[in-house]
């Protein structure tokens, strides 16, 4: 007998059944379209014509990144078009050629995260062996694309000096971009920065309780300066798939190693020996505080097996000693003489708080990454930043009289590890399945955020 229990049991049924089918197709679908981008990759097409002007379909495009030697072949369709969809930012060769053509290598090709590079060749008649080398370069406006958006390259983040390598500090050279508040916060085009989104490697790199970037007001930086690739800073107009921004995106990419060892070691210290005194200090008689500070680390990167499997590591430090002097001869000008005379107890948690209070600001970080290709169509990339700071007598607590701020340690940890999936179906059909979690620990506070992301 069919009766109403059976009707809504059936109906119940069969809609947990089309939920299912639903999320299993959007999890093994590959995202392709061609206005499709992935937040941390680029993006290569291009129009091959002959010298006449007319499309040249059916070449043979191969494109080859000169760090690593992974290459993409792709054929050009009847419009003589191609499109590389999802591409790591980096330095590419590229080369076209077709049966009756010379061939065509474009050296130094650039492509950077977030935009789309084009590329206009012209095969010319004559015999394949023949080759033509020219030179290209990234285009300084991008067509494809109607954000208004900014690339800090890896030559700007290795060139410009930067005090405290904080690298998200050059997100301050874009347009639109300028400070919000004393903590280190970014406003874009006006809008508070909690309203900001912070990406690494394509995962979130936000703190969902404080609305903002990963320790921005509480510690020196999260990633160091030296594992950034490069960064793309885009102020409006971004696609939704970043979302959850009313102001800025910072797109970040962190680097990875190649076919070649390489690494560096940077040592920077600043010392008060070398500076004078500051003018209020002599005027008030107050002796020139030490102040020392140092940051020093290393990469390191290189093939695990050669045009397959890479790594990349990095470890940098801070150590600076700053005292907390506090003096408390100004608050004390028209103070009756028998004041703290006739309070002791006052006198004595005066006496206490006055005076010179060793205080730290000392950080670790450590990074590692490697990248792979499983096969031609497949590829992958694990993530993994460490970072812990302490700042005993609290480098953001304002010292008062009282001694309360003195017995205070400010300090934050946080750990970022992401693994991430490429498959390339066809040309025109990419997935790419990023895994990542963070954790984050501030002072007596802990936010932990896990989120799964699905382009």
């Amino acid at each position: 007998m069919f009766t109403r229990r059976n009707s809504c049991a059936s109906i119940l049924y069969l809609a947990l059944s089309f939920s299912f089918f639903v999320f299993l197709f959007v999890l093994i679908c590959p995202a392709g379209t061609f206005g499709q981008t992935a937040s941390a990759s680029g993006r290569l097409e291009g129009l091959v014509l002959d010298s006449a002007g007319a499309a040249v379909p059916g070449a043979t495009v191969v494109i080859t990144n000169k760090e690593t030697s992974v290459f993409t072949t792709l054929k050009t369709d009847e419009e003589g078009h191609f499109v590389a969809l999802y591409l790591p930012p980096g330095v590419y060769e590229v080369s076209v050629e077709k049966e009756g053509f010379q061939k065509q290598v474009l050296q130094d090709t650039a492509v950077e995260v977030g935009t789309t590079t084009t590329l206009h060749p012209r095969l010319t008649v004559g015999h394949v062996e023949t080759s033509v080398i020219v030179s290209a370069s990234a285009v300084a406006v991008d067509p494809t694309q109607s954000s208004l958006g900014t690339v800090v390259d890896n030559q700007s983040i290795q060139s410009l000096p930067l005090n405290g390598r904080n690298f998200t500090d050059f997100a301050l050279l874009t347009p639109g971009a300028t400070t919000d508040g004393d903590f280190g916060m970014i406003s874009f085009n006006g809008i508070a920065g909690n309203f900001n989104n912070y990406t690494v490697d394509g995962g979130n790199n936000n703190n969902a309780f404080f609305a903002q970037q990963i320790g921005r007001t509480s510690i020196p930086f999260q990633f160091s300066e030296d594992v950034i690739q490069e960064f793309q800073v885009t102020s409006t107009g971004y696609e939704a798939e970043f979302g959850q921004a009313g102001g800025g995106l910072v797109n970040s990419v962190t680097k990875s190693g190649g076919n070649i060892v390489h690494g560096d070691g940077y040592y920077y210290i600043q010392d008060s020996a070398f500076s004078a005194n500051d003018s209020i200090n002599n005027t008030q008689g107050i002796p020139k505080p030490p102040d020392r500070r140092q940051q020093f680390g290393g990469t390191i990167g290189g093939p695990i097996k050669k045009d397959r499997l890479f790594y990349l590591a990095n470890y940098e430090g801070q150590v600076r000693n700053e005292p907390l002097t506090v003096n408390n001869a100004p608050a004390l000008v028209g103070v009756s003489p028998t004041f703290f005379q006739d309070n002791p107890e006052i006198a004595a948690q005066v006496a206490a708080a006055s005076g010179s209070f060793a205080r730290s600001f000392n950080q670790n970080t450590a990074f590692g990454k490697i990248t792979g290709n499983f096969n031609d169509k497949n590829s992958f990339a694990a993530t993994y930043n460490y970072q812990r700071f302490r700042s005993p007598h609290g480098y953001f607590n304002t010292p008062t009289s009282t001694g309360d701020g003195l017995a205070l340690t400010d300090g934050a940890t946080s750990q970022f590890f992401q693994f991430s999936v490429q498959t390339a179906f066809s040309t025109s059909s990419v997935n790419d399945y990023p895994a990542s979690t963070i954790s984050a620990s501030i002072s007596a506070a802990t936010i932990t955020s896990i989120s799964l992301h699905h382009r």
